[in-house]
């Protein structure tokens, strides 16, 4: 088992340093505190095609890896943009969806996600329902060329620059075993007649904009349906469990980011005439922060492996996220801990990490969920959800 990275991997790091040159802590900084949208980034991000990273190259990508695009995440990550990558991992990963499953009319979209960084946000969760997909109440009612879309949905994100939404929908009444599963995914646009946003005020990643969804009588044309009818939580299984090893990487990234931040500092710190960084009290944290990281990464990388595979990636992907978002939260304290009242202050960044990944408790998929999850499909015991 050979842990270089490649020269075609290289290719990956190379890309994110010359990005995080023009691109670095203080450039987020800022648009955090103004609320903008890092629209200079997005532009840099879409001439380089970045948009299709992983987009097979005869649909007009580029044709990585997955695990290079993890490579290129987490190496970003750590130079800075932490939390701002939200749009990058989401349209790499709707461009594929769109490409692989949609019809003329949707895999057109794909293009111009890649081509001109057209966004395409995700509406599935609703307030009601949280992490229990099968219980959503958006209907999708057939009618003459089309469809009528009916609910709401919440935490749909970058509902200000947003121009499609792929929205799951309820295409049948039918129960299977005391559950509708019969769910569809729909490909909407943003201007049509009844659609209507709401702004959530949240914690951090206040270079998004989150909100609330709602549809009223929106209709949808039958080529703007992505797969097959009630297929639509299948198809977006693999997606969410690419999207679970994706921002593991993530979170090993911004927690290098802290890590680097304290460790310089307790190099230079002098209290009582001896770095700070000689104390135990301040090694200890950092190193134990170290070592989670290094081993979340290792993990991350196996489940990207696993993915270009076409293995079963499923546990692997709850597993890492897990794993990598624990050792983000130990980095993030140890840096506070290590910085002490300087911590405080938003020139250091990691306040605004903090943040930033609190939202990683709770999604792509919360950690409770993610154990339950290898509890019962990675080791076998009853199952609790």
């Amino acid at each position: 088992m050979d842990f270089r990275v490649t020269e075609n991997e290289e290719e990956a790091i190379h890309t994110a340093e010359e990005v995080t040159q023009l691109f670095g802590p203080d450039y987020w900084l800022s648009k955090y505190e103004n609320r903008e949208f890092p629209l200079e980034f997005w532009r840099e991000i879409t001439q380089r095609r970045l948009t299709g990273y992983i987009t097979p190259r005869d649909a007009g990508g580029l044709g990585n890896s997955f695990l290079k695009f993890c490579l290129l995440v987490e190496k970003l990550a750590e130079g800075g943009a932490g939390f701002g990558l939200y749009s990058l991992i989401s349209s790499n990963l709707t461009s594929v969806i769109l490409q692989e499953h949609g019809g003329e009319e949707v895999r057109g979209v794909a293009e111009e996600i890649i081509n001109y960084g057209v966004l395409v946000g995700l509406a599935i969760t609703e307030e009601d329902s949280g992490s229990d997909v099968f219980a959503i109440k958006t209907t999708a009612r057939k009618v003459e060329g089309g469809f009528i879309l009916n609910g709401e949905k919440t935490f749909v994100n970058n509902i200000k620059h947003s121009t499609y939404y792929m929205v799951l929908a309820k295409t049948s009444s039918k129960q299977t075993g005391g559950r509708n599963r019969e769910l569809t995914l729909f490909l909407l646009n943003t201007k049509r007649e009844g659609v209507s946003f709401r702004e959530l005020d949240k914690m951090g990643m206040d270079y998004t904009s989150l909100g609330v969804m709602r549809l009223d009588n929106v209709f949808v044309e039958d080529n703007m349906v992505i797969g097959d009818l009630g297929n639509g939580w299948k198809i977006l299984t693999k997606a969410l469990n690419a999207d679970r090893i994706a921002y593991a990487a993530l979170a090993v990234g911004v927690g290098k980011m802290a890590l680097n931040i304290a460790t310089e500092y307790a190099k230079d710190r002098v209290v009582f005439n001896r770095p700070i960084g000689s104390n135990q009290g301040v090694q200890f944290p950092l190193a134990e922060a170290w070592i989670l990281l290094e081993s979340a990464w290792t993990h991350v990388l196996k489940a990207a492996w696993l993915y270009d595979a076409g293995e079963r990636t499923d546990v692997d992907a709850c597993m890492v996220k897990y794993a990598a978002t624990y050792a983000m939260f130990k980095s993030l304290k140890a840096a506070m801990t290590a910085l002490g009242g300087h911590g405080y202050l938003r020139k250091f960044h990691v306040e605004r990490l903090i943040r930033d990944g609190w939202i990683l408790a709770s999604g792509p998929i919360s950690q409770e969920l993610a154990l339950a999850y290898v509890a019962s499909r990675g080791l076998g015991l009853p199952r609790s959800f």
